[in-house]
């Protein structure tokens, strides 16, 4: 978890766990109270982490869940005030030939009065969420040698407002005008017709996120709603069980309720008089596109579906006519030499350049161009950038061209997998190169 980004899942939580782990490093000269109070601290945010990610990937969250959630952020955002209030009464001093960093003007814990409300916290997000499992961080740097329980993959790169940080405004209300402003016109005729749209795009280009703004934006206008997300290699029988459970159905009896046609059966027979709202996250075969498919009536009662995919020529003819379609991969201008983003070709990088890389960012560096203008990749880099200035001494100020030297030169020394700050988008990438066909 170290160096964890800011993330839609779970806040500030990513970087306070980190950087409570720095404080328990042989940098900081810590008296044992204030160093028992961190480990304690640490202990109880780190499942909250992994309990939010879980729950955010998983589910619609309901008004008590959403409630503990904002709560659980509320309290990662006062530690990240508190853990940096803390840093700056600490003092330098040298011990032989290490620069130390020592708590000097106060006996007692700073962390003391948070003890207690970290607990609450994390007490009831664990009897909250009994069923969200122990997962592998998403930035641990050991290899997970299970991938079936692995984590579901999603877009746990962007910010609180996704859609002014890396310039979804458009493609969000695109989508938004297309599924439901246009049902007032259609609520004329007799049957309005079922709708389908399409995000397509390579990975961290947001798709994820895109989806779920909509999602969150139009839910209330249908009768029955699913947001369900899908690896690369799915357990068809979840996915459908998935769906049949959050639009509202009830589970078929007996030996069908173990096999893919009675749940195909059982969801497109609740669907079949109500207009429903489905997206389908992260479509990687035609052949689980079709199953998912099958369980979706044709009902001309004004329903709606979304899929994201990063495989191109998945989107086909199946609602002819009606369908639209994002595509959200950057574009190289060959004559401003940089990679536009967006409906409204923007600049990514200049777009997201956080205050935490100081003056003198480059945009133009060898460094941002890797990035390819992909919206992931670039959040990692600001991550990693961030990481180098939390790392230099106190008093030391060194421009952010600089420090894009010091990333540059450690990918190429070290690799991508390698650096610090890049592994949700190693992660990420990860899952493309697993899928690539077997070379005979």
């Amino acid at each position: 978890m170290e160096g964890a980004p800011v993330t839609a899942a779970t806040g500030t939580l990513g970087p306070v766990v980190a950087k409570l782990g720095a404080l328990l490093g042989s940098e900081y000269k810590l008296p044992r109270r204030t160093r028992k109070d961190i480990k304690f601290i640490r202990s109880k945010l780190k499942p909250v982490h992994s309990i939010l990610w879980v729950a955010w990937g998983e589910e619609i969250l309901d008004a008590e869940s959403k409630g503990l959630k904002k709560e659980a952020l509320d309290l990662a955002d006062d530690m990240h005030d508190a853990i940096d209030d803390f840093i700056l009464t600490l003092k330098g001093s040298r011990s032989r030939s290490k620069r130390l960093m020592v708590q000097t003007k106060m006996k007692a814990s700073p962390f003391q009065d948070l003890r207690a409300r970290v607990d609450d916290v994390s007490v009831r997000c664990r009897n909250k969420w009994k069923s969200a499992q122990p997962i592998s961080s998403l930035f641990s740097s050991k290899k997970n040698t299970n991938p079936r329980k692995s984590p579901p993959h999603r877009a746990p790169f962007v910010r609180k407002d996704a859609s002014e940080l890396i310039g979804l405004g458009k493609w969000r209300d695109e989508l938004i005008r297309y599924l439901v402003a246009e049902q007032q016109e259609e609520s004329t005729m007799v049957c309005p017709e079922l709708k389908m749209a399409s995000i397509v795009g390579t990975a961290g280009v947001g798709k994820t996120t895109l989806a779920r703004l909509v999602y969150e934006e139009i839910e209330s206008k249908f009768q029955s709603r699913a947001f369900v997300s899908v690896t690369p290699t799915p357990n068809m029988k979840e996915v459908l069980t998935s769906i049949l459970k959050q639009v509202g159905a009830q589970p078929p009896a007996g030996t069908q309720a173990r096999t893919e046609e009675g749940l195909i059966h059982a969801i497109s027979n609740f669907l079949e008089d109500k207009r429903y709202l489905v997206i389908i996250d992260g479509i990687w075969h035609r052949g689980k596109w079709d199953i998912i498919n099958k369980s979706l009536p044709r009902n001309r009662l004004g329903s709606r579906i979304i899929m994201t995919t990063r495989i191109h020529s998945l989107p086909g003819d199946d609602f002819k006519n009606s369908r639209l379609c994002i595509r959200m991969d950057p574009e190289w201008s060959f004559q401003e030499r940089r990679w536009f983003y967006g409906p409204d070709e923007e600049d990514v990088a200049a777009r997201m350049k956080p205050d935490m890389v100081g003056q003198g960012f480059d945009r133009d560096h060898p460094i941002v161009r890797m990035c390819g203008g992909v919206p992931l990749a670039l959040l990692c880099m600001f991550s990693a950038m961030r990481m180098v200035r939390e790392q230099q001494q106190v008093g030391v100020h060194v421009k952010a061209c600089v420090v894009q030297d010091m990333i540059k030169k450690q990918v190429k020394q070290s690799g991508i997998q390698n650096t610090p700050g890049f592994e949700p988008l190693v992660e990420s990438l990860q899952l493309d190169y697993t899928d690539l066909p077997p070379i005979c």
